[in-house]
């Protein structure tokens, strides 16, 4: 006797399980899009206030006034996004030497 799979489905107590293959997206952490976010934000912002060169070689800086280096403070919270921003500002408007 042959069974058909509509006549299998409605005789099994429980519904087919679902196809585990594994997902092709990448599985990404929501805390590293947020820091992947303010990072392109913070790169965008600081390109547009010191231009292309300056605004690299800001970021990717040592800073004594940022205690390090700012992408890693923009990675690390918005509030050190945002301090960036200030210090990039104060740089901006001479109340700071950005040493860029």
């Amino acid at each position: 006797m042959k069974i058909e799979k509509t006549e299998a489905s409605a005789a099994c107590a429980h519904p087919p399980a679902a196809t585990s293959f594994p997902s092709t997206q990448p599985r990404t952490s929501t805390l590293w899009k947020q820091a992947s976010r303010r990072e392109g934000l913070l790169v965008s912002y600081a390109v547009e206030k010191l231009g292309l060169k300056d605004g690299q070689a800001f970021l990717n800086g040592s800073h004594s006034f940022l205690d390090g280096a700012p992408l890693r403070m923009a990675l690390a919270s918005e509030e050190g996004a945002a301090a960036v921003r200030r210090a990039i500002d104060d740089v901006v408007t001479g109340k700071r030497s950005g040493a860029i």
